[in-house]
């Protein structure tokens, strides 16, 4: 039986994802399942700004899902103007997406809140699609699929990872390099050339650059 993997971004509309700030990002670590279709969903979230404005924002944002029954949010650490926060909440089941991938005997490996969007890697030997498609709150961005295999699976491991660590600019230049030959050996591309193609200077590429090997060789040495 062969299993496949299902990458998904979809628009929940009026779901809490809908409202959160624009530079919010989180990952689910936990998700845990009641015989009352409800769940209890803890998360890990990353947002910058004003620390104030921020947990009254992503208050807000949850108080507006009225399918949210409870939830709480800590503060776990701050890097300069990032902020960590840990969410728990409890939710009515059916509300969800990750319910319905559920329903499907689906193992979500990422399930993910994206500047909005809902990101999620499902592996399945099902069809997915279905109950999202009939769902007239779900709007499906992109679905793309591929049988399951070591390469797409640590790629996605990786994702998951550099979502939370890399804010967006860093994401896009780190993409584009990466596209135009920039971490090929010999390089295809200067960093000259690069920051024309990102319409930026070479300093700020250099700088994001560094930033970006910073972050990831700090991960590393964990």
């Amino acid at each position: 039986m062969k299993y496949r993997h299902f990458s998904i971004v979809a628009k929940h509309n009026r779901c809490w994802s809908e409202f959160v700030p624009s530079n919010y990002i989180d990952t689910l670590i936990n998700l845990e399942y009641s015989s009352f279709d409800i769940i209890k969903a803890t998360r890990v979230g990353l947002i910058k700004g004003n620390k104030d404005e921020l947990e009254s924002q992503l208050k807000l944002a949850l108080k507006k899902d009225r399918s949210i029954l409870d939830f709480e949010i800590s503060s776990l650490f701050n890097r300069g103007k990032y902020y960590f926060y840990l969410i728990s909440m409890v939710q009515e089941a059916n509300e969800t997406i990750i319910s319905k991938f559920k329903s499907k005997q689906s193992i979500v490996i990422n399930a993910n809140i994206i500047n909005g969007k809902e990101v999620y890697d499902i592996i399945t030997n099902n069809t997915i699609a279905d109950p999202l498609k009939n769902d007239m709150r779900v709007n499906i961005i992109s679905l793309s699929q591929d049988y399951v295999s070591e390469k797409n699976l640590f790629k996605v491991l990786s994702r998951n990872t550099l979502n939370i660590l890399l804010t967006g600019k860093e994401q896009l230049i780190m993409k584009k390099a990466k596209e135009l030959g920039y971490f090929d050996i010999p390089r295809k591309i200067t960093s000259d050339e690069l920051a024309k193609e990102l319409n930026t200077t070479k300093a700020n590429v250099s700088m994001t650059l560094r930033n970006i090997f910073k972050k990831v060789s700090t991960l590393i040495a964990l």
